[in-house]
């Protein structure tokens, strides 16, 4: 596999493990906001197509201040098996109405260069047994601290690492954790509010 393939079977297989039984709805946001372009949309479109799965493209809004989901897009995503989203809309709504999917998946990898970069091929599954691992580190730690060149400076107990959050049926990146403190410096990156996003 070549380019942007190589994302794809990342994203689609190895993360959302598609197959030719499932209904797959990917929404996005216009490619004028600049947090998704359109054709990483449609090559993640004709992906689920090679794949057999039964798959559907929906725009929608981009709304910085309470988004707000229409009932028949809400529905759409309640009748599919797998929501993929090329937009922020999971990081806005994750603790409020979110629509009930089978299986959500906040796609940072939402453009057609992160695709084809290792941030969107580096093996998912691997990453995951790797996160395993470390959690296990992490858990057995009194406190763990955080820093980096650019003033990052926090620390929490290591315990906290392990906790689970309400909406754990959202597969997302970075992973977010919460019982930190301190100051933490994210040039260029979407951090959630209260929270300290870890890669």
């Amino acid at each position: 596999m070549k380019g942007i393939e190589k994302g794809l079977h990342n994203l689609l297989v190895r993360c959302a493990r598609i197959d030719s039984q499932n209904r797959v709805l990917i929404v996005h946001e216009e490619e004028k906001h600049g947090f998704c372009d359109f054709n990483a949309v449609v090559q993640a479109k004709r992906y689920c197509d090679k794949l057999g799965a039964d798959a559907g493209l929906i725009e929608i809004p981009f709304i910085t201040e309470t988004p707000v989901i229409s009932p028949s897009i809400r529905l759409q995503m309640e009748e599919a098996d797998i929501v993929i989203f090329f937009v922020r809309l999971v990081v806005q709504m994750r603790f409020r109405d979110f629509p009930n999917c089978s299986k959500t998946i906040m796609n940072c990898a939402s453009t057609t260069s992160r695709l084809e970069s290792s941030f969107g091929y580096a093996n998912y599954e691997k990453y995951c047994h790797l996160e395993f691992h470390l959690n296990g580190v992490f858990s057995n730690a009194k406190e763990i601290r955080v820093t980096c060149q650019r003033g990052t400076d926090f620390a929490g107990p290591g315990d906290r690492m392990m906790e689970k959050e309400g909406d754990v049926s959202i597969i997302r990146y970075p992973i977010s954790i919460k019982g930190f403190s301190g100051k933490i410096a994210v040039p260029g990156f979407l951090a959630g509010r209260n929270h300290v996003c870890c890669v």
